[in-house]
C-alpha cells in the first residue's frame, strides 16, 4: 500500500474545473485499489515523512506548488498545461494585447499571478516564484520531478518544446465516472449544451453569437469566473431569448442535462483533454469541438471541429451535428475511458519512480 499526497491550487473547490474532477476521480480510483490518497490544497502543510510520494497537479499554477519545494521524497507532476496565447491575442482590451506582445505568454501568467495576489483573491506566490518568474518556476518543478504524466501526446510535445528536456513521462488519458454507465437513451432531445466555467478561454461569447437568430435553444452550464465579470456581463448582454444560463451543477445532475440535449458544444480557444467532451459523448450527445489545443487528439474521430474565433464556423459545425442521430457509445468507449485503468497506469509510474529512487 502506498500513501500519496495530491497537491493542487488553493482554489480547487472554490473555482472547480476539469482538474478538480481529474484529481478527485484519480484519488478515488487509487483508494479503491487499496492506497491512501490525501488531497491537499496549496498552503496546507505537508508532513513528508507521512507519504511515499507527492503528486503535483496543474503546472500552470507553479506558485502553488513551489511552496513545497524542495522535497525529500519522489515527485510526480500532472501538468494540465493550458496555452492562453489565443485568448490574449483575441482579448478585446488593446492594453492586454499590447502586454502580451511585450511579455509573451509566460510574462502574462506572471502578471496575472501578481494581480491575484495584490487583489487578495489568491495566496501570496512566495519569493521563490517572484525571483524565478513563471517560466523558470515551471522548468524548476519539471527538473525536480521524477516523472511527468501528460494526458495527450500533444501536451507532452508542448512541454518539451517549451521547457526542453523533461523527465520520464507517460501519456495517460482521463476517465469517466461510473455515473455515466448504463444510461437509458431519451426519446426526445433538443438543443445545444455548453458546460464549463464562464470565461474567455471557454469562448461562450462566440458560441452565443453563433446561435443568434437560430430557433435552437442553447443551455450554458457552469460557474462564473470570479475574475472575469466583464466577460460574463458581455455574454449575458449578447444572449438572445434562446440562451439559458443555469449556473454550476453537480456532476450527477449534469447527466439529465446532457441526455436532454442533442449537441455538446466545446468551442474553447484551448482545451487540454476536455473532460466535458467525454461526459457528453457518454450521454450520446453529438459534439462540436474547437481546433485549438489538445482536444483535436482526443475527439477528432468523434465530433465536428470549428474555428474558435469564427462564429460562422461554430454555427456551421453545430448545424452539422444537429442533423445526425444521437447514439450512446458501446462498451469499447467506456473501456477506453475508465478511471480504474487510469489509476493502474498511474500506479505503474509511481512504482517505477520509487524503484529508481531507492
Amino acid at each position: 500500500m502506498l500513501r500519496i499526497a495530491f497537491i493542487s491550487r488553493a482554489s480547487l473547490y472554490d473555482q472547480p474545473g476539469g482538474d478538480t474532477i481529474q484529481i478527485q476521480e484519480t484519488a478515488n480510483a487509487l483508494r479503491r485499489e487499496g492506497h491512501e490518497v490525501d488531497i491537499l490544497l496549496s498552503g496546507t502543510p505537508l508532513v513528508e515523512d507521512g507519504y511515499d510520494l507527492v503528486h503535483f497537479f496543474n503546472l500552470g499554477r507553479p506558485a502553488d506548488l513551489l511552496r513545497y519545494m524542495p522535497l525529500d521524497i519522489p515527485l510526480v507532476i500532472s501538468p494540465i498545461l493550458v496555452d492562453y496565447s489565443q485568448v490574449e491575442k483575441n482579448h478585446p482590451s488593446p492594453i492586454r494585447r499590447s502586454l502580451f506582445r511585450i511579455f509573451g505568454g509566460n510574462g502574462m501568467e506572471f502578471l496575472k499571478v501578481m494581480g491575484r495576489s495584490l487583489s487578495r483573491s489568491d495566496l501570496f506566490p512566495g519569493w521563490g516564484y517572484i525571483l524565478r518568474g513563471h517560466w523558470r518556476s515551471c522548468r524548476y518543478l519539471l527538473a525536480s520531478a521524477q516523472a511527468v504524466i501528460p494526458t495527450t501526446e500533444a501536451e507532452a510535445e508542448r512541454l518539451k518544446a517549451e521547457f526542453g528536456h523533461i523527465p520520464l513521462s507517460r501519456v495517460i488519458g482521463l476517465g469517466i465516472s461510473d455515473l455515466f454507465l448504463n444510461l437509458t437513451p431519451p426519446l426526445v432531445r433538443k438543443g445545444i449544451i455548453c458546460v464549463g466555467r464562464i470565461e474567455r478561454r471557454k469562448n461562450q461569447l462566440n458560441l452565443i453569437r453563433a446561435v443568434r437568430d437560430l430557433d435552437i435553444p442553447l443551455t450554458i452550464v457552469g460557474p462564473v469566473a470570479r475574475n472575469q465579470p466583464d466577460y460574463v456581463a458581455e455574454c449575458k448582454k449578447e444572449a438572445g431569448a434562446n440562451v439559458q444560463f443555469i449556473g454550476p451543477v453537480k456532476q450527477s445532475d449534469l447527466i439529465p442535462l446532457y441526455l436532454s440535449h442533442q449537441v455538446l458544444a466545446m468551442p474553447s480557444y484551448f482545451e487540454t483533454y476536455g473532460l466535458t467532451g467525454i461526459e457528453g459523448l457518454a450521454c450520446g450527445c453529438n459534439m462540436v469541438y474547437s481546433e485549438g489545443g489538445d482536444a483535436v487528439e482526443v475527439y477528432s474521430e468523434h465530433a465536428f471541429s470549428c474555428h474558435p474565433d469564427d462564429p460562422k464556423s461554430i454555427r456551421e459545425a453545430l448545424l452539422k451535428a444537429l442533423e445526425i442521430p444521437n447514439e450512446i457509445p458501446g462498451p469499447a468507449f467506456f473501456k477506453e475511458h475508465d478511471w480504474k485503468h487510469v489509476a493502474r497506469e498511474t500506479l505503474d509510474v509511481y512504482q517505477l519512480v520509487m524503484k529508481r529512487s531507492t
